[in-house]
């Protein structure tokens, strides 16, 4: 079984490869969650029945403050995590700030909406946007900002955040 480090560097490898690959990467890495921030938001307002509108939006944001405002800071302070690029000493594609790396913010806040989403009825939404942060999150291992795994549990604090939110609010609100 290879280590998390050599499948990093497996992948990083890819960065520095050409100029075209490279402004993908970054563009995937860094701006790409802008606009899947702005579709979600899309997606929720566009809803026709006002209050399916309200629960959706609820749930989102609910599932979004319990994985990136609650459970991503006590994670991250129970399990410092350098960078890749601390600790391998080079510059990464994406500039970033030293610090925590598990889990990633952008891995958590997206897997969130799209669990979020699927699990509200919006499974082909869900799966879009689920699709498009694993996209994101294998960028932003290639351009050095995150470790594979950190990824991974972005991946699970969204889906755990989801299922405790699905288990907490009451689909009684849109009766």
């Amino acid at each position: 079984m290879p280590s998390e480090v050599s499948v990093f560097q497996i992948l990083h490898g890819l960065a520095g490869q050409s100029k075209l690959l490279d402004w993908l990467i970054v563009f995937l890495g860094n701006y790409s969650p802008y606009i899947l921030g702005l579709l979600a938001l899309y997606w929720l307002w566009t809803e026709k029945n006002w209050r399916q509108r309200l629960y959706k939006f609820a749930f989102v944001l609910l599932t979004l403050i319990l994985s990136r405002g609650i459970l991503t800071p006590i994670i991250r302070a129970f399990h410092p995590r350098p960078r890749p690029f601390e600790v391998l000493n080079f510059l990464p594609l994406i500039n970033h700030e030293s610090g925590n790396s598990i889990p990633s913010g952008h891995a958590v806040f997206f897997f969130a909406i799209a669990f979020a989403f699927y699990f509200v009825g919006q499974r082909r939404r869900g799966a879009f946007l689920f699709a498009a942060a694993l996209v994101m999150g294998a960028a932003r291992v290639i351009a050095g900002a995150h470790w594979p795994l950190d990824i991974v549990a972005g991946l699970l604090v969204g889906l755990v955040s989801a299922f405790v939110v699905k288990f907490l609010l009451p689909r009684t609100l849109i009766s």
